[in-house]
Order: structure tokens, then sequence, then C-alpha cells
């Protein structure tokens, strides 16, 4: 029982010892408020008398349990510590009431080698509670999406009444993933986000809450994503028409001519191309695809390529049957008569104008083909009817240079004889 007593008058000895050597200060606002943070001001003075010490840590009690702070710092005799301790009121914490708080400290006294825990006296603190007005408005510059396509979130907000200098928070979410969040410094503002609609297909809700320490509001707004918004059906639809216009008109264009000439191979692929291209854009207006345009496109260039390739060939083709029938003219130009001339020079006119008319008017090609034809048939008729007469001419007069050479021959041998007989009979 001595022991017991000689301790406790130790430990009370040393309390009223540290009490009269340190000097400890609590300072709390007047009024706190539920939910929100309030600090709290600890002055520690060690007066010059004092004894070196470390200031191990300092506790703030609270009736909602204890607030640890570390501070491992060395105080010197004549020297002051201040350690503002930030500590947040339960938002459960009755309200309006008065609480006692004091603070505990824990130093390491050098001079002793121990440590001793003081405590400051305990400082009253009215907690109170606060209603916020809070409103949240939140628009879209769009409602009606393709996939991923770009629209602006509209956020207003206003706090009013929010005491303390801690910052909302604001989140924002698309059928609950989260895709933004950040921490607001003004208590009102008009916020942008640049934002880009899902890749899929649908209906999403756009929510957005804010968080205010002691509540949150939250408003929400949707916006419907589908491929046939902005898609121009009536467009797309006319330039699909435009190009299976043109792959049957080269269809057709090629049929035709692989009846009169040899056609190109790539002409061939690039019909082909042509219905693939067709069929696929078929498949994206289906699925309201912006994609249609091209393939469209691409469907309308191979038919036109293929086009330009069958009415080229067919130019070409009348060049070749031009250039040898010029070539006769030319060799027998001096055994035409005049009408002959006229009328091979007028059907190679032709010729030469149907081959550059062919380009201008090709639905006509084929027709446009046989009319220079025929032209050149006709040309090669007076050509060969005229070196035909030529060459019996040439025949005719042969066969009389020859018959008056025969004849003189026996003619100069049936004088020779006579003068002969004249000659040996005187």
């Amino acid at each position: 029982m001595l022991i017991v007593l000689l301790i406790l008058l130790a430990i009370t000895y040393n309390r009223v010892l540290a009490n009269s050597e340190l000097n400890i200060e609590l300072e709390l606002p007047e009024r706190a408020y539920a939910g929100f943070e309030c600090n709290a001001t600890i002055r520690i003075s060690n007066p010059p008398e004092g004894t070196p010490i470390k200031v191990l840590w300092i506790r703030l009690i609270t009736p909602w349990g204890t607030k640890h702070h570390s501070v491992n710092l060395e105080l010197s005799p004549g020297t002051n510590l201040t350690q503002e301790i930030t500590l947040r009121i339960p938002l459960e914490a009755k309200t309006p009431a008065y609480v006692s708080i004091k603070a505990t400290i824990r130093v390491y006294d050098f001079e002793r080698a121990k440590q001793v825990t003081f405590e400051s006296d305990s400082v009253r603190i009215l907690i109170d509670r606060v209603i916020p007005k809070v409103s949240l408005k939140v628009n879209t510059s769009k409602q009606n999406l393709t996939p991923e396509e770009p629209f602006e979130l509209l956020v207003s907000y206003s706090i009013v009444d929010l005491p303390g200098g801690e910052s909302p928070t604001l989140k924002i979410t698309i059928n609950d993933s989260l895709i933004n969040s950040l921490n607001l410094s003004e208590p009102s503002a008009d916020l942008y986000f640049n934002l880009t609609a899902p890749r899929n297909e649908g209906t999403y809700e756009i929510r957005v809450i804010l968080y205010y320490i002691v509540g949150e509001e939250s408003d929400k707004s949707f916006i419907y994503v589908s491929r046939r918004f902005g898609f121009r059906e009536k467009e797309a639809w006319e330039q699909i028409l435009a190009a299976n216009q043109s792959l049957e008109f080269v269809m057709s264009l090629y049929n035709a001519a692989k009846e009169q000439i040899e056609v190109p191979e790539e002409a061939l692929s690039l019909i082909s191309l042509a219905g693939i291209r067709i069929e696929q854009a078929l498949d994206a207006f289906q699925e309201a695809n912006n994609s249609v345009f091209s393939l469209a496109r691409d469907s309308f260039n191979a038919s036109n390529a293929a086009i330009k390739i069958i009415l080229t060939t067919y130019q070409e083709k009348l060049s070749a049957l031009i250039s040898p029938i010029n070539a006769t003219v030319e060799k027998y130009s001096k055994i035409l008569s005049k009408p002959e001339m006229e009328n091979v020079t007028r059907s190679l006119e032709n010729v030469v104008e149907i081959r550059e008319k062919i380009l201008d008017e090709p639905e006509n090609a084929p027709i446009l083909y046989e009319e220079a034809i025929s032209d050149l048939e006709k040309a090669n008729l007076t050509l060969n009817r005229a070196i035909s007469r030529y060459h019996t001419r040439i025949r005719i007069l042969s066969f009389c240079i020859l018959t008056i050479l025969t004849i003189s021959f026996f003619l100069m041998v049936y004088v020779s004889r006579v003068l002969y007989r004249v000659l040996t009979s005187s």
C-alpha cells in the first residue's frame, strides 16, 4: 500500500512540476459544423528556466474519439512550438451542442531521461449544423448523336452557405461508368466538357453528381446514339442508284463490245469491282453507315473507268483499220478516178468523225462502230474495184503488146522469106 502511494505521489509531482515548466494553449473556433473540418492550434512554450525536451506527439481528446498527431521536434528552453491539427466533426454529431476538447502532449525530458505527459485546459466549442443551398443543372449540346460523335456537356452549379475552405467534388458518369471527376474551386460556375458519344448504339444516361461534404446533389440528361442520326439517307440512296445505273450501262456496253472487238481484261476486272462495291454499299445503307458514300463512289468510278477502256478500245480498233486503207489510197491515188477518190475520202473522213464521236456518245458506241465499219467496207470496195480495174487494164495492155510483138515477129519472118526468094530468083 505504501509503494502504491509513493508511485501516485511521484506521478502527481511530475505532472505538477511539468505544468509549472511548460505552458500549453489550445485554440479552437467558437463554432464548428457537423461534417466539416475545423482547425485546432496548439501552442507549446518552454520557459527559459525549463529543460530541453522533445515533443513526441499531440492528441486531441474529443467526444468522438482521439485525433493523433506526430511531432518529434525538440524544444529548447525559452522557445515556442505551434502545431495546427485539422479535426473533422462527425456528420452524425449531435447539434446544436457544446462539447469540450482538450489536448494531450507527450514529451521526452532529456535531463530526467524519461517521457512525461501534459494536458491542456478543456476548450468548449459549439457544434452546429448547416444545410447549404445547392443547385445543379445538366444539359447537352445534342441529344441525337451518331457513334463516337463529339458533343458538349454543360454543367451549371451553385453552392451557398458552405462553411470552411473545403472544395466540393463533381463526378460525371455515363450509364454508371465514371468518365470525369474534379475538385471545384468556386462556389458556383458554368462548366463545359467536351465528350464523345459511345461507339455502340443505344440510350445513355449522363449523370452529374455534386458532393458537398454533408450531402450530394445530382442531375441527369439522356443522349440517344444511332447511326441513323445525321445519316443522309436520301442522298445515300441517290448515290447508290447512280452507281448501279453506271454498272448496268457498262455491263450492257461490255456485252455488245465483246461481239465486235477484243475487250481488255482490265475492263472486266473493273466491272467486277464495281459490282462488289455496290453490294457493300447496299449493306452499309442498311446499317446507316456513312461508308455507303465512299463505297458507292468507288463503284461509280470503277464503272466509268471500265467504260473509258471499252470506248478507247473501240477508237484504237478503228485507227488500226483506217491506217492500211490510208496507205492503200496513197499507193493507188493515181489510178483512182475523181469520183472514186471523193468517195474513199468521204468514207475515211466519216470514220474519223465517228471515232472521235464515240467518247461523246458512249451509249451509241456499238452502233457508231458498225457505221464506221460500213464506211470502211465502202472505201475498201471502191479501192478494190479501182485496183481490179487497173490490174485488168494492165493485163489487156500486156496481151495487146504481146499480140503485136507476135504478129510483128511472124511478119518479119514472112518478109524475110519473100525477100530471100526474090533475091534467089534473080
